[in-house]
């Protein structure tokens, strides 16, 4: 997505109060692909992972627990597992609703997810 990351860019460096306050997380699978697609975007905090959800997962647990200063947030090992069990869930969850899996839109991915939450913990969160 080099347009959308371009356009984020933009407004940060450009754009109000707002936007220049707003910080982002960019991840590659490959190293210093991104400056065939932005060359000028040198300087910024690119991070590399290799490709897989687990990787994924800690990047993002690691860049919400620092960045964005959210330190309630566990370690991306927890997440991962949480994640797995959602993931096993999913195709039963998707039955009960009465949705294939390839018809479920965001809006019922994040309910199907609340619902399996309230399942295993006993509340939404």
């Amino acid at each position: 997505m080099p347009f959308e990351l371009g356009l984020f860019l933009g407004a940060h460096s450009f754009g109000g109060p707002k936007q220049r306050a707003k910080t982002a997380l960019v991840l590659d699978i490959k190293a210093f692909r991104y400056q065939k697609f932005l060359s000028d975007i040198a300087g910024q905090d690119i991070r590399t992972y290799d490709g897989g959800v687990e990787a994924l997962i800690a990047e993002v647990s690691i860049w919400l627990r620092t960045e964005a200063r959210l330190t309630e947030v566990p370690g991306g090992s927890v997440i991962a597992t949480e994640y797995a069990g959602f993931m096993e869930s999913f195709p039963a969850l998707c039955r009960e609703s009465r949705l294939a899996p390839s018809e479920v839109t965001f809006l019922d991915f994040k309910r199907l997810a609340a619902v399996w939450i309230e399942q295993v913990y006993g509340q939404a969160q």
